[in-house]
């Protein structure tokens, strides 16, 4: 197996062997995890005897949210850390949500400046009240690279995530001119948990180029093989009222106002689709995509 590895110890010498510089790794680590964690011996006692250990699994990951409540680029490192300690090989990066868009698109200034704070530490939900404290915090490019490098160290993949059209009320408060399917009322970061209807017109074609603008940054920021466009928990209560949308949604001959985040995803596939190989990547949804 490729992240496998043997780890043998004896009287006089340990040897690690795997056929991949990943399999090296993991068998590190499970030598670092036969030293005690804390020890004031001043030589430590090995068993003697021979593991044999490869994953049952290709995909190994944690999932880390920081659309909702931010984390310091300290911390994801720690986290990283952490898997790589458990032999997991994936990092799946929640980076956008209703209450916080965390990355710097440069096309799109406002995605932090505005997108990636809120009038509230707390969000609201059931008898929780807002807080009314200003809250907030995004990762430059540079913070981006400095992390892709740092997982790389650690032989963990990044599957970045924005998530679009649903879960985007950060976004479209950024830029609600043509990401809003109502850009006359008002939109702010959301306050609240649960699932917000303000999600991103796709019926409207800068909203189209928007989403493709972003997917090239990414690519130039994530050199591995996903990128994640969420998919979940999109409301259709906006495309129902809004002209543009309702012209889409016949002229594709449906009725089912769903179709739009089929449509919206499909042109994002043929897209990527007109990519150099090198630039090219493989992109990921939550399952209700397959309605």
């Amino acid at each position: 197996n490729r992240e496998g590895y043997v780890l043998t110890v004896k009287a006089d010498r340990v040897t690690l062997n795997g056929q991949t510089e990943n399999g090296v790794f993991y068998g590190i680590q499970t030598l670092r995890k036969s030293i005690p964690a804390e020890t004031k011996a001043t030589s430590i006692l090995l068993p003697a005897g021979s593991i044999q250990d490869e994953p049952r699994f290709s995909y190994r990951g944690m999932h880390l949210d920081v659309g909702r409540h931010f984390f310091p680029i300290e911390f994801v490192k720690k986290y990283i850390d952490l898997l790589a300690l458990h032999n997991m090989n994936t990092f799946h990066w929640h980076l956008t949500e209703d209450q916080g868009w965390r990355i710097e698109i440069k096309k799109y200034p406002k995605l932090t400046e505005v997108g990636a704070w809120r009038n509230s530490k707390v969000l609201a939900y059931g008898d929780v009240k807002t807080d009314g404290q200003r809250y907030g915090g995004f990762y430059t490019q540079n913070d981006i690279k400095e992390i892709v490098a740092y997982a790389k160290t650690k032989f963990v993949e990044i599957i970045p995530e924005i998530d679009i059209p649903g879960h985007s009320q950060a976004a479209v408060a950024a830029y609600p001119e043509f990401l809003a399917c109502d850009p006359e009322n008002m939109h702010e970061v959301w306050l609240r948990q649960g699932i917000s209807t303000d999600v991103i017109n796709v019926a409207n074609p800068q909203a189209m180029q928007f989403a493709r603008d972003v997917i090239d940054e990414l690519i130039d920021l994530f050199p591995f093989r996903y990128i994640h466009l969420g998919g979940d928990e999109c409301p259709t209560n906006k495309w129902q009222k809004n002209e543009e949308c309702q012209s889409l949604l016949k002229e594709m001959g449906s009725t089912n106002f769903r179709d739009l985040q089929i449509y919206f995803y499909k042109q994002l596939k043929d897209y990527m689709a007109t990519k150099p190989a090198n630039q090219q990547r493989r992109l990921v949804f939550w399952n209700e995509v397959l309605h």
